[in-house]
C-alpha cells in the first residue's frame, strides 16, 4: 500500500482464475510504459460474486453489485457462473439487491442498506 496513490495494484498466481472458472481474456491500458493488463469488467463482477459465494463477503457482493449497475450488468450475465459456484438462493439475492439498486439510489451506503433490508426479510 502506498498512501501517495489511490492505484492498487494486484499480482495474483497464475493461471489467473475466479472461482473455477481460467481468465482468457483481459483489458489492455496504455501506459507510457506500455500497457497494463486488467480485469475485464465481467470478470471483475465474478470476482466480487466468488467472494460473497464462498465466503459469505456480504461487501463484496454490494461491490458486485455497483459495479454491475455502472457499467449497465445485468444479474442474468453471472447465471451460470453463480450456479456453477453456489446456489439458486445466491442468484435470487443478486437479482433482488440489484432490482433495488436500480430503483434507489447507487450509492454503496445505499446498497448496503438495501441488502440489509433484504436479508432481514428472509426466513
Amino acid at each position: 500500500m502506498n498512501n501517495t496513490t489511490e492505484v492498487t495494484v494486484d499480482f495474483p498466481s497464475v493461471p489467473l482464475s475466479v472461482g473455477d472458472e481460467l481468465i482468457t481474456q483481459t483489458t489492455r491500458v496504455p501506459t507510457a510504459n506500455g500497457d497494463i493488463p486488467i480485469l475485464k469488467v465481467e470478470d471483475v463482477v465474478k470476482d466480487r460474486l466468488a467472494a460473497y459465494i464462498h465466503w459469505k463477503d456480504t461487501q463484496s457482493l454490494v461491490q458486485a453489485v455497483a459495479v454491475m449497475l455502472k457499467h449497465e450488468l445485468t444479474p442474468n450475465v453471472f447465471r451460470a457462473f453463480i450456479e456453477r459456484e453456489g446456489s439458486g438462493q445466491d442468484y435470487a439475492l443478486l437479482q433482488s439487491l440489484f432490482s433495488a439498486g436500480r430503483q434507489g439510489e447507487v450509492t454503496m451506503t445505499a446498497l448496503e442498506t438495501y441488502l440489509a433490508d433484504i436479508l432481514l426479510q428472509q426466513p
